[in-house]
């Protein structure tokens, strides 16, 4: 390692020191050749990343797998994993990483070894190995490996469930676009799946990914199970191994809707334009527009599934001055170990603003739930999270956020296609919580979806250059030296 790494090194490991005061980075250090590796920090990143996974399908009992399983893993990330996503947070230089491949191995997941080799040797070749390229000129994704219809089939004999590995790179300077081998599947991708599910009865899907990209086709192939893994850093491989195995029951959910096709997102003619995006679906953004206008998705927002099964059901809800407080019974109904999070939405009345018909309020997370056993979580709504912000003044409080007078239902499930009512509140009459400052309005004229259509977006009545200077001090007062130290 280049002398002036480590000095590095050992400064931005004294910055943490000092950030952390007591916690972790107070242990012994253990250095390595390529950096700092801290106790128990690859525990805590192996468990943190299996907790992120999303399991969208499981179908013929595919997963976990057993025990006597012998899986045939396509797809060459399998090899070359994408680890973090692109821009500043993907220039970063782990101390190890583990591979896909890596993790099934270190798992005791039996594998297809004569295939794999196959794909090692073809991937170590100069003109197939991975261009990582440079800063905004990184890949979207990487080319895969041709296959014969005797690679497949020898595999299929070999084995009785194939994992197919999907990956996908997006990020700060390096956005998605509308093209195969970004957003949709690229032809070689299309040809592997194809040839794949031909052959094997069992296809488990696992998706390489930093962000949504188009799941319609998951549709077009008989795939009997799809794992979002995201991208999950250093310890990738053992995370996606530990659920695959089932040593970690899944208890990821989705953070965004996955729609049936690009089209159905309500920003999707207006985004992308280089000068200036006009927010035409206003404050129906993702599950808010889905729900409102009862357009179907294809996966929605805080989906997620589990090998084992939950009930939830309200207990108690307590109304106080100025929110609600929620306990609700979760229950493990299955026969595995396993995590659910109660999701709490709120479905507002209808009144003189416009208003999604659901909004996230509140959420929590089990413990690990052994078979038949429960867990009371305790969740409180404020009416804050249930107000609704009037910019105009329809309702008399201009630049606001109101309770309109009405019914307020409380929601709570596991996704936001949950329609279990856990509690309603009235409001007598409508009430102003917050009033803020008229600022920052759009500059150009142009319509805003709302309950009733579009209308035209509220500018604003106020000049932002005026306010700044209307507001800027007098004078900022010396404070000279009072001892307070970088270290503070």
């Amino acid at each position: 390692m280049p002398k002036f790494q480590k000095i590095i090194n050992k400064v931005t490991q004294r910055v943490m020191d000092l950030v952390t005061g007591n916690g972790l980075m107070q242990e012994e250090n253990i250095v390595t050749e390529d950096g700092y590796e801290v106790p128990g920090m690859a525990e805590t990143i192996r468990a943190c990343a299996a907790e992120g996974i999303v399991l969208l399908k499981n179908e013929k009992d595919t997963l976990p797998l057993k025990a006597e399983n012998m899986v045939s893993v396509f797809g060459r990330c399998q090899n070359d994993w994408f680890y973090v996503g692109y821009g500043s947070g993907g220039d970063v230089h782990p101390p190890y990483k583990v591979s896909l491949m890596d993790g099934l191995r270190q798992g005791g997941i039996r594998c297809n070894e004569e295939l794999a080799k196959v794909y090692a040797d073809w991937g170590s070749q100069e003109e197939n190995k991975a261009d990582h390229g440079w800063w905004g000129h990184w890949p979207y994704y990487h080319p895969e490996m041709p296959l014969d219809e005797a690679t497949v089939s020898n595999a299929a004999k070999a084995s009785q469930v194939a994992l197919v590995v999907i990956g996908r790179a997006a990020g700060e300077d390096r956005e998605n676009v509308l093209e195969p081998g970004s957003y949709y599947l690229a032809e070689d991708e299309k040809a592997m799946l194809q040839q794949v599910t031909a052959k094997f009865e069992k296809v488990v899907l696992i998706m390489n990914c930093g962000s949504v990209m188009d799941m319609s086709f998951v549709e077009e192939y008989p795939i009997s199970a799809v794992v979002y893994a995201w991208q999950l850093g250093q310890e990738s491989g053992n995370a996606v191994a530990d659920v695959l195995s089932g040593k970690v029951n899944p208890s990821g959910k989705l953070t965004a809707t996955v729609a049936k096709r690009y089209a159905d997102y309500p920003s999707s003619k207006y985004f992308g334009n280089k000068e200036y995006n006009n927010y035409t679906e206003d404050i129906f953004v993702g599950y808010r527009h889905f729900a409102t206008f009862n357009q179907p998705v294809q996966y929605p927002f805080g989906f997620g599934l589990s090998y084992t099964t939950f009930t939830i059901k309200t207990e108690e809800a307590v109304r106080e001055a100025e929110g609600t407080t929620l306990r609700v019974r979760i229950t493990n109904t299955g026969s595995c170990v396993g995590k659910e999070i109660l999701q709490v939405y709120c479905n507002p009345p209808a009144g003189k603003l416009s208003k999604a018909t659901k909004n996230l309020v509140a959420f929590g997370k089990t413990k690990e739930l052994e078979p038949g056993e429960s867990q009371v979580l305790e969740l409180y709504v404020a009416d804050y999270d249930c107000a609704s912000f009037d910019d105009s003044g329809k309702t008399g409080y201009p630049q606001s956020f109101v309770l309109e007078s009405g019914e307020y239902r409380l929601l709570a499930g596991n996704s936001s296609e949950t329609e279990t009512i856990a509690c309603t509140f009235f409001v007598e009459q409508t009430q102003c919580l917050l009033t803020c400052q008229d600022a920052c309005g759009p500059v150009e004229e142009f319509s805003v979806l709302t309950n009733e259509g579009s209308i035209p977006v509220f500018q604003g009545k106020r000049d932002l250059r005026q306010r700044i200077l209307d507001n800027l001090p007098a004078e900022i007062p010396y404070t000279g030296d009072v001892g307070i130290k970088l270290a503070d």
